[in-house]
């Protein structure tokens, strides 16, 4: 499974000038309709270039940029590993590749650039939350949602305590030097009922652990939940920087636990968190809408989303509102159907806000406030 940053995202969706082609699609993970994926993919493929020849795009410059898409629809390994959703952006200059725990709708879209609204389950705190499973064996790191969770590499992480302590560094009256450490010589004291290794290698192994950490969670606020025997939970607890740790955390050996257990106990723990945010910032924009500090007409939105006064945009999900607006946001043209040229609006609203700092929900169009397909507060 891949995963998302923010930072990732906003460099994403940086990219301008096109053509940008996006191909989203929901996938099975093994079993007989594993092969449907690949033919759904190649179908999708054919539906992008015909939507770059509509745009004027043919023959060398369409090969070139679908070159990636091509290639990946040979590759039988490529399509023993998906998720839950797959996720191809392409333009002129490169390729990007994501394989996500969320479900997206099947959607290609060719624009100046790559469809936002989509990844949004994937990065908004409000619906997913990270796993941390601890040992002294062994460390594993989920990124999850109600569907599922898979596994994040921690490159620069100790795969174990052992690991973490293979060399230490001595040092005699004028000498230095680095000998390799040999299993079993930790001090031993009782923790939690029972000996354990010295509990200042452990922490130390943990401050490792929450360092390897930073880069992915830096820029997150999404909660983290804690699995592991509960001395271990309380000395993570004591040594990481995240702020956002779950309080309840699950106890037990990960070890042993099967990765579907594992995720319907983080499930359980988070959903409260996630829920009550979310229906706290959806009852905000509710009461938004009737003293007039926001709106649920698109017209009204976009131009305040391209001045940056947008707090908070709903999104129904699924959606699209084709069309085209002028360099000041003031939307000129709204069709019915996609026409070549035309731009996702909810979707360049939605972005908008993203890059202005503000919070994007995709919800079920009828949680969406003012009975809408977009809603949003406004900053002032």
């Amino acid at each position: 499974m891949d995963t998302l940053t923010r930072a990732e995202m906003n460099e994403l969706m940086a990219v301008r000038g096109g053509p940008c082609v996006s191909i989203l699609m929901p996938t099975h993970r093994a079993g007989t309709d594993k092969d449907q994926n690949r033919i759904r993919f190649r179908n999708h493929v054919k539906e992008a270039e015909g939507q770059l020849r509509d745009i004027g795009v043919r023959g060398p410059e369409a090969e070139r940029i679908l070159a990636t898409a091509q290639s990946m629809s040979r590759d039988d390994f490529f399509w023993e590993r998906m998720a839950d959703s797959l996720v191809v952006f392409l333009d002129p200059h490169g390729s990007t590749v994501l394989r996500l725990t969320v479900p997206v709708e099947d959607l290609v879209t060719v624009a100046d650039r790559f469809t936002f609204t989509p990844l949004i389950p994937a990065m908004d705190p409000g619906t997913h939350f990270w796993l941390l499973a601890l040992s002294e064996n062994e460390v594993r790191f989920f990124k999850g949602g109600r569907f599922g969770m898979g596994v994040v590499d921690l490159r620069d992480a100790p795969g174990s305590l052992e690991d973490a302590f293979k060399f230490t560094v001595f040092e005699h009256p004028g000498t230095r030097g680095i000998r390799k450490r040999r299993p079993g010589v930790f001090k031993g004291h009782s923790v939690g009922g029972r000996e354990v290794e010295d509990m200042k290698q452990v922490r130390a192994y943990f401050r490792q652990i929450d360092h390897a950490l930073r880069d992915v969670l830096s820029t997150e606020s999404a909660p983290l939940v804690l699995a592991g025997v509960e001395y271990l939970i309380d000395a993570y607890r004591h040594e990481t920087s995240y702020r956002h740790v779950l309080p309840q955390g699950i106890h037990g050996n990960p070890e042993r636990t099967p990765v579907a257990e594992l995720h319907a106990a983080a499930w359980a723990a988070v959903e409260p968190t996630l829920t009550e945010s979310r229906r706290r910032d959806l009852d905000r924009m509710e009461e938004a809408l009737g003293k007039g500090q926001g709106s649920a007409s698109l017209k009204e939105i976009f131009p305040m989303a391209v001045q940056g006064r947008v707090d908070t945009i709903a999104v129904a999900e699924g959606c699209h509102e084709w069309g085209k607006v002028d360099e000041t946001g003031r939307v000129v043209e709204q069709n019915a159907e996609q026409h070549p040229g035309d731009e996702d609006l909810l979707d360049h609203a939605a972005l908008r806000t993203w890059t202005t700092d503000g919070t994007v929900y995709v919800v079920s169009r009828d949680e969406v406030p003012g009975e809408s397909t977009v809603a949003a507060r406004f900053r002032y």
